[in-house]
């Protein structure tokens, strides 16, 4: 893995262990695959919402999305077209833990919702500063200084966005929950 999009990784585990909650119940009966309920199809199209704020964000500010550890020069365009691919892998492997693990036992995926939100926090927490600063690599590591995430185009859209990401996610889960399987 490139050292890139490092806070997404255990958000997207989240996010696939969240919208298996949205199987009623866990389990899909009669052998049916997880991959073709509504819980799957939602998650993933929430998942694109996302990744288009991904890409606006990478579009607008390359170095803040590798949270100045390398320029985003030196990366390949098509390393992250693949790194993209790959956020949908890291969610339905989220996805299928949940059902995995609640066949082991029911607290296991609420377990494993917590520890991915807690990574979620704890990559965050510990790159605050870099996280809440949108400038180039060669200003951060000269002067430290940039726009307030809150007041660039990287926080200001994104920021009109995740409301409706959120609302779709949350009525997405509802709206899963209410799947008749026959």
């Amino acid at each position: 893995m490139i050292p890139t999009f490092i806070i997404d990784w255990p958000f997207l585990i989240f996010m696939g262990l969240f919208f298996g909650f949205g199987i009623k119940g866990g389990q899909v009966p009669g052998g049916r695959s997880v991959c073709r309920t509504r819980a799957f199809v939602v998650g993933l199209l929430v998942l694109t919402l996302f990744n288009f704020t991904v890409i606006y964000s990478y579009l607008v500010a390359p170095d803040w999305m590798f949270m100045y550890f390398l320029k985003a020069e030196t990366i390949p365009p098509w390393m992250i077209g693949y790194t993209l691919l790959f956020y949908y892998l890291v969610f339905i492997f989220g996805f299928f833990l949940k059902t995995e693990l609640g066949k082991i036992h029911p607290i296991l995926p609420w377990m494993a919702l917590g520890i991915s939100f807690l990574g979620t926090v704890g990559v965050i927490l510990p790159l605050k500063k870099q996280y809440l600063t949108v400038t180039t690599f060669e200003q951060f590591h000269n002067t430290g200084v940039g726009l307030a995430l809150s007041q660039s185009p990287v926080g200001e859209i994104p920021a009109y966005l995740t409301p409706v990401i959120l609302m779709a996610a949350l009525l997405g889960l509802l709206w899963s929950r209410r799947q008749q399987f026959s």
